[in-house]
């Protein structure tokens, strides 16, 4: 049992499952309702859209009973989506568009390879000092000769 608390792995484990339960509890818990192109078109022409935002080929927006709904549009009617099917509608004020600015990346993940190259450098040093120092620290210390002269000269005469 003493080994577990030891080892990296059971720290890791920890933090692994504290990452798991802030995701869990962290989310909004706001009901989005998964519509398709043909069933948003249906309730832009029966004006039962109250704002529209888009960001790419996702479109979101709000009815006009508070409902939150989310679409994706291919690649076939995102480009002439709005001139197509909003555009009248925005023109008389009868629905709110906008756009979504993109979602920036945290610094953190930015960094990330850099920290887990700079990790593993680290890493691959210590190992390789450890290494060395077997066998009686003698690995790293060339240069550093323990040999000894002995001047013991006979004369025979």
């Amino acid at each position: 049992m003493r080994k577990i608390f030891r080892g990296i792995s059971f720290y890791l484990l920890i933090l692994i499952i504290i990452i798991l339960v802030v995701e869990v509890i962290g989310k909004d818990v706001e009901q989005v309702k998964e519509i398709d192109v043909t069933e948003l078109i249906e309730l832009l022409d029966r004006g039962q859209v109250a704002s529209v935002e888009t960001l790419g080929n996702k479109v979101q927006g709000t009815l006009k009973d508070k409902t939150k709904f989310e679409t994706i549009l291919p690649d076939e009617i995102r480009y002439t989506f709005y001139s197509d099917y909003l555009k009248k509608a925005v023109d008389n004020k009868e629905i709110r568009y906008g756009g979504l600015a993109e979602p920036e990346r945290p610094w953190i993940l930015e960094a990330l390879p850099t920290i887990v190259t700079i990790l593993m450098v680290i890493i691959f040093l210590f190992i390789i000092m450890q290494q060395s120092q077997g066998g009686g620290n003698r690995v790293m210390s060339f240069g550093k000769s323990k040999a000894k002269v002995h001047n013991k000269m006979k004369v025979k005469g």
